[in-house]
Formats: structure tokens, sequence, C-alpha cells
């Protein structure tokens, strides 16, 4: 994979360059910023590849900017970081289409390991097949024209799926936390409505849940 353009944004200025020092050592390509307004006027112009953006920012904040982003980029990988994460927040954030939600501090290689990860996904991420396509971004699968609604528990699990048709997923994998008691309870009701489309999701006893379209 390419080096990555990554537009970083941080109020914190000691953090912000100490990131900017990991990430750039790893070989990628970041652009900093302290505000969010900042961004939005050089995105263009920067034109990243990924957004990390820090959730309490001065001014607009990380959710604030996440809803712009999102209204005219429904691909590009957007990671939230901060220094508390609650569940409420983590669906907010979800539900608004970020990739993930980092709670600081967090490890480097995981978190490269997470963009580029997403940027597969963006690649096709609204996924054309012949009898379906799956808009993640608006949470929703269109079959035939009749548009398929999904909680933002099930857009979790169903991103992660989606991805490639035979990975494996469980409740215990990181990003699945914030609805982990839960998580089975999404698992049944998401199947029952893509069955409606032909889809499967298996389950492989000790090993975790995969998807199937037939």
């Amino acid at each position: 994979m390419k080096n990555i353009r990554i537009a970083l944004i941080e109020d914190d200025k000691n953090l912000l360059d100490v990131m900017r020092l990991l990430l750039t050592e790893k070989g990628h390509e970041v652009f900093c910023f302290e505000k969010a307004e900042d961004l939005l006027e050089s995105y263009k112009s920067a034109s990243p590849d990924v957004i990390i953006t820090d959730k309490n920012l001065e001014g607009m904040d990380g959710f604030s900017l996440v809803k712009i982003i999102r209204s005219e980029d429904s691909a590009i990988p957007i990671f939230i970081i901060s220094g508390a994460i609650d569940v409420e927040s983590q669906l907010e954030a979800y539900t608004l289409g970020v990739d993930d939600f980092l709670k600081k501090p967090f490890n480097y290689d995981v978190l490269e390991a997470k963009f580029k990860r997403a940027l597969k996904r963006s690649e096709n991420q609204i996924k054309k097949r012949t009898k379906f396509t799956f808009d993640e971004n608006r949470q929703m699968l269109v079959v035939d024209g009749e548009e398929i609604s999904f909680t933002p528990g099930e857009i979790m699990i169903l991103k992660n799926l989606v991805v490639d048709d035979n990975i494996l997923i469980t409740k215990e994998l990181e990003e699945f936390q914030s609805i982990k008691t839960s998580f089975d309870v999404h698992v049944h009701s998401l199947r029952k409505k893509v069955l409606k489309i032909g889809w499967k999701i298996k389950n492989i006893r000790g090993k975790g849940y995969f998807l199937v379209i037939d």
C-alpha cells in the first residue's frame, strides 16, 4: 500500500507533535491542524486518505466535523480519538459514520493497522453485486429499489462482515466492546433482515460469525 496522507486534528500541541512524528516515521504524509475549521479550509488541497480527529476541540468539535465531511465524502476513513469514551458517545460516533473511536493513549501500530483496514473497506464502501447495493454511509441496503435500514449496532457488525465475505467476527473484537453485552441480539436481528435478500450469517462454534451471499 502506498504512503497514506493523514489529516490529523488535535488541539493539544504537544500531542499533535508527537502523533505527527510517530506517523511520519512510519512513512506517512501528515497534515496537522489544531482546529476543525482549519482542516475544512484546506480539505481539497490536503486531499487526505484518512482523517484522525480529537473529539473535544476548541470551536467546532470532532462530531460536528464528521457530519460535515460525511455530507460530502461517504468513503474516507475517519477516526475519533478522546481521553474518555462512553457507550453513548461511541454509538453516536458510529451512527455519524466514523470507522473507529479510540481512547487515548493508544498503540500506534494498532492505529495504523486499523486505518489500513478501513482504507481497504473504503475502496468499495458502496459495494455493488448482482442483486443489491450496500451503502454504509446511509446505513442501509438497497435491493431492487427497496431500502433495508439498520440500527447503529447492526451496522457496526454488518460493515465488518462485508469487508470480506469469509471474515470471522466475534464480540471480543475491540470495535464491538460498546455493544458486547447485546452483540448476540444484534446478530439475531441482523440475520433476519439480510435473510430476505439471500444473505446468511453463519456461526462456527468457538470461532465466530461470517457472511455468506448466495
